[in-house]
């Protein structure tokens, strides 16, 4: 499921990246008969290729890209309003006709099979000629405060068609255009801008014979509805990604239920317990201290008390040891006493 949503994310981004450079790209088929309009010059920043699928169909493919171009090698003389006839030496095939020349126009386009001089880029002007537009407005390329011109390469199987600097007939218009058209043998053309002027210009291919399909391509401002077609495009492809992965999970999720499967049962982990030391403080054991022992005659005890017989004589040793000794209730003595004085008078 995580590479559904993977997918997802590459493709809504995918989408998006041209579109941001400038027009999404895209292919669509046309019958030689398409057109859009650019306004000012971020439109530049973009390549329109026409590629030939059979006599009568072109597809078209717009990517995000500013040309680097450079002024034809041979120059056309041309003034306002004006177009000159060259000769190809190949045959170039349009629209189910081959033609061996062009019309170059002042204009920023070419006419095949005759010339024009038309200046405002209408509808009705741009279907009344099979026409071959890159930059269809009023352009001057003799403009005095202007130093425009128009000139070409022809390679054989190839030519390549240059309006380089030129200036628009308004002076209400700022900026110059430059830009190229090239025709190849095989029917391909292919646009490329460097930059463009102020003014509202048409771009496409007219077969003269219909009415010419609109691109929708290009709006205001020089913005593109490519953009918004891009993320679109994306937003629904991430969707159908983000479903199907849906979808899988459920299947896997129902066929184990049916087939009576289960999920393998967790083992726990076990998770080691490294030893610790604990201390445990104990008091330190204190020397035994005996009570002090009292040997002899206590020498703060009063004296024993005298007896005297009646008949005044001294009372015999025997009798004088059984005689009880008084009360100790005296300090205690830090001196020792002499054992043989004990009991002594």
């Amino acid at each position: 499921m995580a590479t559904a949503f993977k997918m997802a994310l590459v493709l809504l981004t995918a989408s998006c990246i041209p579109a941001v450079q400038g027009w999404s790209t895209t292919s669509s088929t046309y019958a030689y008969n398409v057109y859009d309009y650019f306004d000012g010059d971020e439109a530049a920043d973009n390549t329109i290729k026409f590629e030939r699928t059979n006599s009568y169909t072109t597809s078209a493919e717009f990517t995000g890209s500013r040309s680097s171009i450079s002024p034809g090698g041979t120059s056309v003389s041309l003034s306002d309003d004006s177009y000159q006839y060259v000769a190809l030496g190949w045959s170039f095939p349009f629209a189910g006709s081959y033609y061996s020349g062009i019309y170059i126009g002042s204009n920023g386009y070419i006419t095949l099979s005759s010339g024009s001089t038309a200046h405002s880029n209408t509808l009705s002007n741009f279907v009344s000629h099979r026409r071959i537009a890159g930059c269809f407005m009023d352009l001057n390329p003799a403009k005095s405060s202007c130093s425009g011109q128009v000139g070409y390469d022809n390679d054989g199987d190839s030519i390549t068609v240059v309006w380089y600097q030129v200036c628009p007939f308004s002076s209400s218009y700022s900026g110059t255009a430059t830009f190229s058209i090239k025709l190849e043998d095989d029917g391909d053309i292919k646009f490329k801008y460097n930059s463009l002027t102020s003014a509202q210009m048409l771009w496409g291919v007219s077969n003269q014979y219909s009415y010419p399909t609109n691109a929708n391509l290009s709006t205001s401002g020089g913005e593109t509805v490519g953009l918004v077609v891009g993320i679109i495009i994306g937003c629904v492809a991430a969707a159908i990604a983000i479903g199907a992965a849906i979808y899988c999970c459920w299947k896997r999720n129902r066929n184990k239920h049916h087939a009576g499967e289960q999920d393998p049962p967790r083992v726990p982990v076990q998770i080691p317990v490294q030893p610790q030391t604990v201390m445990v403080h104990q008091p330190r054991p204190q020397p035994y201290s005996a009570p002090p022992v009292y040997a002899g005659t206590n020498p703060h005890a009063p004296p024993p008390r005298q007896f005297t017989p009646a008949n005044n004589s001294q009372p015999s040793q025997a009798y004088a040891s059984q005689l009880p000794l008084p009360a100790y209730s005296g300090p205690a003595s830090s001196e020792k006493s002499d054992p043989g004085s004990h009991g002594q008078m």
